[in-house]
């Protein structure tokens, strides 16, 4: 059975507190007026994570709206080295609250912390230093760089052997890029690069990786004989091959680039 209880000024009849079920109004006398006024409302403080939600175990009536909500940076990154060209800032989404008219309750998820802007880019060179094995049939290399979506990397092969004169011709290679969260191994490859060249020249190359983010690029390769030999001082030699990069060209995407940023939220409502 639903009712209310209305408390009126003894003095002022437009003066009074209606109590209904499940809420609480207070009227004011605004030009002769019944005005609603200011209710009583309910002031809660929590931590969320970014990229977080929390439902509280307070109800609300959600009437005239949800709950607001203010975030405060309880634990906040403000630089990532690994993204030291990129175009850095701090950015925090307005908090979204679903409010739930069966029960009183409203879920809030935050998102917000050090980002790196969308399309601003970041050259690593040389890549030498990120080299991760010795094996130079199949070099291997992890560039940590914050925020990536994107990448193409730059480089050349040859072949030569250092036995009188110097030749050049016989080599094939393939040449793949990828993004990973973690150093450990790259989550998407691009499509790979390949060739096979037998002019004795030095030939430009590169491969180009997109389409997903992380935080390391991964590069792998393989180069081989192409099957051609060469004499030179009357013997037959197998070709050596060589693979060197020379850079890369990251560019960022629209991302958080920590993972442990923390807020307080700070919820007030009825």
């Amino acid at each position: 059975m639903s009712g209310y209880l209305k408390c009126t000024d003894p003095d002022n009849p437009n003066k009074y507190i209606l109590l209904t079920e499940g809420d609480i109004r207070f009227y004011e006398d605004v030009g002769g007026v019944p005005t609603p006024a200011a209710a009583l409302t309910q002031i809660n403080i929590y931590d969320i994570a970014s990229g977080g939600s929390l439902t509280p175990g307070q109800r609300y009536t959600g009437d005239p709206e949800p709950p607001q909500v203010y975030l405060e940076p309880k634990r906040l990154r403000t630089f990532d080295y690994g993204g030291l060209a990129m175009d850095q800032r701090i950015e925090i989404d307005a908090p979204t609250v679903v409010h739930s008219p069966s029960t009183g309750k409203c879920q809030i998820t935050v998102n917000g912390g050090l980002r790196a802007a969308a399309g601003s880019a970041v050259a690593v060179a040389p890549l030498s230093a990120y080299r991760t094995n010795t094996d130079e049939l199949n070099p291997a290399w992890v560039v940590p760089v914050s925020g990536i979506s994107g990448a193409t990397v730059y480089g050349f092969v040859t072949n030569w052997i250092a036995s009188g004169d110097y030749n050049k011709y016989g080599i094939r290679y393939t040449l793949n890029v990828g993004i990973g969260a973690t150093s450990a191994g790259a989550d998407y490859w691009g499509a790979a690069a390949s060739g096979s060249f037998s002019d004795g020249a030095t030939h430009p190359i590169q491969a180009s990786v997109s389409g997903t983010s992380g935080n390391y690029l991964h590069i792998s390769a393989t180069v081989a004989s192409n099957g051609a030999l060469f004499s030179s001082d009357g013997e037959t030699f197998d070709c050596n091959q060589l693979i060197v990069l020379l850079g890369a060209r990251c560019v960022a995407g629209s991302r958080i680039l920590s993972s442990n940023d923390m807020f307080s939220a700070v919820i007030v409502g009825r």
